[in-house]
């Protein structure tokens, strides 16, 4: 019995195709006796040819669907989703809801003094309002806010996850300052477990959060007013063995709490000033690659396939 391929309208391996039914159908039979004995190891090689022309086949579909996943995956990578912005300045003075924020929905205008929670049923009834960008452990950056803090309260600020975890709602996988109102154990504000220093009174307060390459100074402003003079900070300087739990795409900047009377205003992120640019035209500081030198890879993929 001869095998048949079926016919295939597909343009790109046609040659290849025809070439494999070819060597399938032609000839089908040997019609001479002295050569009738050749005719098992003629069968045998037609069909070797055309496994291994069908095997090239299979490996050419299978690079260019490995060059469409590594396009899919870069794509994911370099362009944050909704089309937030990495760098940006927010008020939080008005309630339309930034497109660069996630986690406003739990919080509300307060008299024009900023955002607050819009309700808490207790201590640990905690929410955060976090970057969509969730790539900062890549970045070098500047991260101010400026709260004031609520009666027993505790304010969590800084880079990670940005949720709550399962046990007290603190934030889950995160590099934060845990920073407690006057009244409660003498206002200490820590990182990592080290108290940097004390609050003595509800603000406001600004803190400030610097990263460049693989340190991180974490800096409070106490009794804020226009200029930013830090009164304690703390430095973590080999980020990447102190926050293994960082993960790409889930290193957001956030801000939250649980008492409604804590606010928040006038929020920047912006580019770290002393960032070396990686290219001239790094006009936003990220140190990214241009999206142009990204591709060089693909298109290696893509001549392959």
């Amino acid at each position: 019995m001869t095998t048949r391929l079926p016919l295939s309208t597909d343009a790109a391996f046609t040659p290849w195709y025809l070439l494999a039914r070819t060597a399938l159908w032609y000839p089908g039979n040997i019609p001479n006796d002295s050569c009738r004995g050749l005719g098992k190891w003629w069968s045998i090689a037609k069909v070797t040819l055309a496994t291994l022309i069908l095997l090239r086949m299979a490996m050419r579909l299978v690079r260019l669907s490995l060059f469409v996943l590594s396009v899919a995956f870069m794509v994911n990578t370099i362009a944050p989703s909704r089309g937030a912005e990495t760098f940006f300045e927010e008020t939080l003075l008005n309630s339309v809801q930034s497109p660069n924020l996630d986690g406003e929905e739990f919080f509300r205008l307060a008299n024009g003094e900023g955002i607050q929670r819009i309700s808490s049923s207790s201590h640990f009834d905690r929410r955060y309002v976090r970057t969509v960008v969730g790539a900062f452990n890549k970045l070098d950056f500047v991260y101010e806010v400026t709260f004031t803090i609520a009666v027993d309260e505790i304010v969590f600020i800084g880079i990670g996850q940005g949720e709550p975890d399962a046990g007290f709602n603190e934030p889950a996988r995160s590099l934060n300052f845990r920073i407690h109102s006057p009244g409660l154990v003498n206002g200490k504000v820590e990182i990592l477990g080290v108290i940097i220093g004390n609050l003595t009174s509800s603000g406001p307060h600004r803190i400030r959060i610097t990263k460049l390459g693989d340190s991180m100074i974490y800096a409070v402003d106490s009794d804020f007013e226009d200029q930013f003079q830090a009164d304690m900070s703390y430095t973590v300087s080999n980020l990447r063995a102190v926050a293994l739990f960082l993960r790409d795409q889930d290193s957001h900047l956030f801000f939250g709490n649980s008492e409604v009377t804590t606010t928040y205003r006038d929020l920047v992120i912006a580019p770290n000033p002393n960032v070396t640019r990686f290219r001239r035209d790094d006009a936003n500081g990220d140190g990214r690659q241009p999206v142009s030198a990204a591709w060089q890879s693909q298109l290696f993929l893509a001549q392959r396939c």
